[in-house]
């Protein structure tokens, strides 16, 4: 069977396709180096990796360090680099990066070998997804894009969700892609150590942007994911641009999610979709009011939960047995299997079941995504 979402009769090029994106969600000790000269402020965040890093001391200085911090991550314009990531399949993928915070732009592309498996193009409101091997691709459009109080107001949760959570220490320092990296480790607490999705981080930021250079996802002692940068420079002069840019070829099948269109009722959704469509339960206590149908004969949809600066977007489509999408993603088993990629602030986690696949993207902690899936199983 084959699909009829969208097809392209040109070759545009990728620069007319944007998308949204925010930083990462990510009581520390010996950190103090990282927040001197904080340097100029701009509230305009844009951030894809912005690590937080915080010091167990009084609430005052904590939070004093903490708005510092946040300032030398402002001073980010963009960046350009190369970095590998282990845990998603059997080989290691690589993925070149570039990225500008004003205009806010975003390319990067996904490799294993000499194979490049997926691209991403993203702006403000638009996002494309595309997968070359069988020139499918998804494209998001009019997303809700966050005011940089939104932006900041993110860090700062930030900030808060990891101070409750884990306890933060810091660990040896290394050079890594030619710059001074911060070792800290990110442990759960104790009432929290027996949660199923909350792992042991060891990370490693850029002492000059507090940006993490490398980052290590642990489960009693084993790796299950990892991602370091080989290398990467810092606001360059000339407008960061990866190698190749990325280019819809002629005859690619999109599926488009336009958030500005028509709102669906869950009974409308229902009476159209050709499988059980299920209506999600809140996440986090925040309400699914949105519900997307994908343009085309075939009914897929996707519900929106949109109380910025979080946004999570749910899509659920039938079965149709073509491997439009490759199946690559860190595996993690409790009451299904999903499959899990990060990029930035943003994770990708999906699950096959009873003939439906569900896709759900969302900026909130991996904890709490997986957390609210189990209990909705």
């Amino acid at each position: 069977m084959k699909l009829s979402f969208l097809r392209l009769d040109k070759s545009p090029s990728v620069d007319s396709y944007q998308g949204s994106s925010a930083p990462l969600r990510g009581k520390t000790s010996g950190f103090r180096h990282l927040a001197k000269s904080p340097g100029n402020f701009s509230r305009r965040t844009f951030f894809l990796f912005g690590a937080i890093l915080l010091l167990s001391c009084s609430n005052a200085i904590r939070k004093l360090e903490r708005e510092t911090i946040i300032k030398r991550s402002a001073n980010l314009s963009g960046f350009t680099g190369t970095y590998r990531e282990s845990g998603l399949r059997g080989d290691e993928a690589t993925t070149r990066i570039s990225y500008r915070r004003n205009p806010a732009e975003l390319y990067a592309l996904r490799s294993y070998g000499k194979k490049t498996v997926s691209w991403l193009s993203a702006s403000p409101g638009k996002l494309i997804i595309f997968y070359p091997k069988s020139s499918f691709g998804i494209r998001y459009s009019n997303l809700p894009v966050a005011s940089p109080a939104h932006e900041l107001q993110y860090l700062e949760n930030e900030y808060d969700w990891h101070v409750a959570h884990y306890d933060i220490a810091q660990t040896e320092n290394r050079q890594l892609a030619g710059r001074k990296a911060i070792g800290i480790r990110y442990s759960p607490k104790t009432q929290f150590s027996n949660e199923p999705f909350l792992f042991t981080w060891q990370a490693f930021a850029d002492e000059e942007f507090a940006f993490p250079l490398m980052n290590t996802m642990l489960r009693n002692g084993e790796t299950l994911y990892a991602v370091a940068f080989d290398k990467i420079e810092f606001n360059p002069p000339a407008l960061p641009q990866i190698a190749e840019k990325p280019q819809l070829p002629r005859g690619a099948t999109l599926a488009e999610y336009d958030y500005g269109g028509r709102n669906y009722s869950f009974a409308e959704a229902k009476a159209q979709a050709n499988f059980a469509l299920r209506m999600p339960k809140p996440i986090a206590g925040t309400e699914f009011n949105r519900i997307i149908r994908v343009a085309g004969i075939i009914p897929a949809f996707t519900f929106v939960a949109a109380e910025m600066p979080y946004i999570t977007m749910y899509s659920q489509i039938r079965d149709y047995g073509l491997a439009l999408i490759p199946e690559e993603g860190l595996k993690l088993q409790s009451r299904r299997e999903y499959r899990v990629s990060f990029f930035g602030a943003f994770k990708t986690v999906w699950f096959k079941q009873a003939g439906i696949y569900h896709t759900i993207v969302s900026n909130r902690p991996l904890s709490e995504i997986l957390t609210w899936l189990d209990e909705t199983a």
